[in-house]
Formats: structure tokens, sequence, C-alpha cells
């Protein structure tokens, strides 16, 4: 995973860089490989604290999550939670979408009872044709 930080009106420090690197492993963990880039925006505005996180995974997805928060902890962890949420949700489509979904007992017992059912429709079909 390749990490952007940038900091408006703000000198990205290394405690704060050392609090990005801990609060993405969550994101690390959660997709492996499928992480391509991730790109951090931290700025300092009158209201607040502002992280915007845009996460790029395979597939061309893209995961955007953005907090105002009063410190820079709490606004990471609430923009973490909504790419986190966002992961999730691609993640479960992408398990739909493979063909191991199903057990294999699952997949050939599907398959027996289908073709029962289409003997037996072919059966009958046959006796009252005769």
């Amino acid at each position: 995973m390749r990490l952007s930080l940038t900091g408006r009106h703000v000198d990205s420090t290394p405690a704060i860089q050392k609090l990005v690197d801990r609060k993405l492993v969550k994101l690390d963990r959660m997709f492996g490989d499928a992480l391509v880039f991730v790109e951090v925006v931290l700025t300092q505005e009158k209201r607040g604290r502002v992280v915007e996180i845009v996460a790029h995974t395979r597939g061309d997805h893209m995961l955007h999550g953005g907090a105002t928060e009063i410190s820079w902890q709490q606004a990471l962890a609430t923009s973490l939670e909504k790419v986190v949420h966002q992961g999730t949700k691609i993640k479960g489509k992408w398990r739909g979408r493979k063909r191991r979904d199903q057990s294999v007992k699952t997949a050939a017992a599907a398959r027996t009872a289908g073709t029962a059912w289409t003997d037996s429709r072919r059966s009958r079909g046959a006796r009252t044709v005769e």
C-alpha cells in the first residue's frame, strides 16, 4: 500500500504521521493486496480539524471518508470508520461474485436434485404419450 499524507495549513509532524500509520493498519489488514493507494488530507480550519481519506482498491473502487472533529485522533477515527464501512460492503460483493462461494457438497446436491426433477418430468411425459 502506498500512502500519501498531505497537510493543508498543517505541518506534518512525525507524531501525526505515526498516528495515521497506526490507524491505517486496519485498512491494510482488511484489504491486503487489494489496497493499492491511500491518500490522507489533513486540514486545519476555523471550526476544527478535517481529515479526508481516499482509498483506491483493485477494480477502480474508490472509498472516501471525511470528518471534522476537535482533535486529529477523533477526525481520523471517524473518517476511517466511514471508509471501513464502505470497504466491508465492497468485500461482501467480491465474496458473492466468487464461484467458490458455495461449498462443493451444496453445489453437488443442487445439481443432482435438478437432474432428478428433469428426469422425472421426462419419464412422466413419456408415460402420457404411450
